[in-house]
Parts: structure tokens; sequence; C-alpha cells
């Protein structure tokens, strides 16, 4: 069956992007997101504020940093873009239920969202496996959808499943070992 090609795509009618393509999208971001944060990291020690400033810098680096850059992250790209970097690298795009932009509360809502896909253990993520809607548990509760911007070529599609695939078998790896290393 032919993927239909986005100039036949009729207002409102992009297809629904599928769960490894997300899956592969969002890892790259994760990496994006790993890279400035050990730059951060990395600076922070340079300078010498973990000597200067210890307990300040901890709760900063270790625990507020974390959290605020990937919101940051996400919430910014969604809104001024309708995707992030790993979302262009896979010709998707965010846009709400009515296939409008975000608008600033709704894409810092929906990243905000992400939290209640990693408290299911990953099964809120899961839900954009299903067929037909496509859409993960942050996407029903901040009204959105990811759809295909562009159809891509056949090497850069499984690039970025492969991605996805590979990233995801390392993740329940390392669960796994480290669950079975803990005493």
């Amino acid at each position: 069956m032919r993927r239909e090609e986005p100039d036949d795509w009729e207002e409102g009618e992009a297809p629904l992007a599928g769960f490894w393509v997300r899956a592969g999208a969002m890892l790259i971001d994760a990496f994006l997101v790993y890279l400035f944060f050990m730059w951060v990291t990395v600076s922070v020690r340079t300078l010498g504020l973990v000597e200067r400033f210890p307990r300040l810098t901890f709760f900063v680096v270790l625990q507020l940093l974390p959290s605020v850059i990937p919101l940051a992250y996400h919430g910014l790209c969604l809104w001024r873009w309708g995707r992030t970097a790993g979302k262009l690298a896979a010709g998707i795009k965010v846009v709400t239920e009515d296939d409008e932009e975000l608008g600033p509360l709704r894409a810092l809502g929906r990243t905000a969202c992400y939290a209640l896909d990693v408290l299911t253990l990953g099964l809120g993520f899961l839900a954009a496996a299903w067929p037909g809607q496509h859409r993960a548990l942050h996407d029903y509760l901040a009204g959105t959808k990811v759809v295909y911007t562009e159809d891509l070529p056949l090497w850069r599609t499984l690039l970025i499943v492969s991605v996805g695939i590979l990233g995801i078998t390392a993740l329940f790896l390392g669960l796994i070992i480290g669950v079975g290393t803990t005493p």
C-alpha cells in the first residue's frame, strides 16, 4: 500500500505519525537535551561553582535543571515551531485536534503531561502504538495529535525507526539489568 504524498493530503487529513517514528524523534530529542545538560554540568565544574556554592550547585544542577531543561526545550519548540529537532528529523509535527498550531500554554501543558506518561511506567507513551488514533496519553490530555508534514525517503524513515527501536530496547535492557543487579 502506497503512503499518500503530502500534495495528496487534504486540509486536516495528514496521516498520524506512528509509534516508532515518534519514539525515534523523542530519543533524538532526549540525546540533544542530554548533551545540553552535560554542557551545563561541565561548565559549572569548570567555573568552580561546585566548590564555591556546593549546596546551591547540587540543588540547581542535580534537581532543578533535569526537570526545567526538557520542559523548556519541548515547550518552547512546540510553541514556536510545532516540532522539536527530533520531530523535524522525522518529518512530523504536533498540532491541535483541529489541526491548529499550539499556543504557549498548550505546548507547555502537553510537555508537562510527559510526567504522567512516565508515572504510568511508559504505558502513556505506549498508547501511541495502538492503531487508529496513534495518540499518547499526553496527546489526549492536551488535545493534540502528531502528524506527518512530509513523505520521508525510505532510508530516513528506516533510520528514525531504528533509533526508536534500538533506544527503547536499550532502555528495557538497562532496566532489566539494573533491576537484576540490585541487592
